[in-house]
């Protein structure tokens, strides 16, 4: 019996607009196999608990997997455990390989010209190992956040007309967000990064205290 199952929509971090194509038509594809008995789709972000339930005796990931030391979000391994747990294995398919993600940011991507040719520069320059561990170095790097904690407030709507009397557009309101300004958005990348980070408001910093005096001429 083959049971294929498929990562849900909101675990699937690849980019604006992924997946492509929803759980539902992805699931229905899968389906459509003759050799697939069950398609189920996994509730979680990685297959480890689907593993623990349905306790397979083979667990075929594809060959992209196969060295664990180049699965960026390391969780193969954390599979590959579980499989062992229940008494299964896990095997490494070895056939010729499309990337979904390869295709998709080549013939439709989300992102302008400009941009495209700026990535895929950057791509014959830089590989993945490279980016990686130039984001491994920015934990040892101290960061300061100098700015105001502002948010801000989005609000959406479908304009319905004008009046040709008034410069004033009616319009019918959808929904309203409030996001994070660029302080608080930076802060928050820098603290993902492992990054040694503090904000300070400016307030602070123009008038500083005595003790802020001496640490900075220490540190510089």
């Amino acid at each position: 019996m083959l049971v294929a199952t498929l990562t849900p929509d909101n675990f699937v971090n690849k980019g604006p607009n992924r997946p492509i194509f929803n759980q539902r038509l992805r699931q229905e594809s899968i389906a459509a196999l003759e050799c697939v008995d069950f398609v189920g789709l996994n509730q979680w972000p990685t297959a480890v608990n689907t593993i623990l339930k349905l306790k397979p005796n083979v667990y075929a990931k594809g060959q992209d997997y196969a060295n664990a030391s180049d699965d960026i979000t390391g969780r193969i391994k954390d599979e590959m455990d579980a499989v062992k747990s229940v008494k299964g294995k896990t095997v490494f398919t070895d056939e010729e390989m499309f990337s979904s993600s390869n295709l998709i940011n080549k013939f439709f991507s989300a992102y302008p010209p400009t941009t495209n040719q700026y990535l895929n520069k950057f791509r014959e320059k830089h590989s993945i190992k490279d980016v990686l561990n130039y984001l491994k170095k920015l934990s040892d790097i101290r960061v300061l956040v100098i700015g105001e904690a502002i948010l801000d407030q989005y609000c959406y709507c479908n304009p319905l007309g004008k009046s040709p009397k008034e410069t004033i557009v009616a319009s019918k309101f959808i929904q309203k967000r409030t996001l994070p300004a660029a302080r608080l958005r930076s802060r928050t990348t820098w603290r993902a990064s492992a990054t040694k980070c503090r904000s300070s408001p400016l307030s602070a910093i123009m008038r500083p205290s005595p003790s802020f005096l001496r640490v900075s001429s220490q540190r510089t």
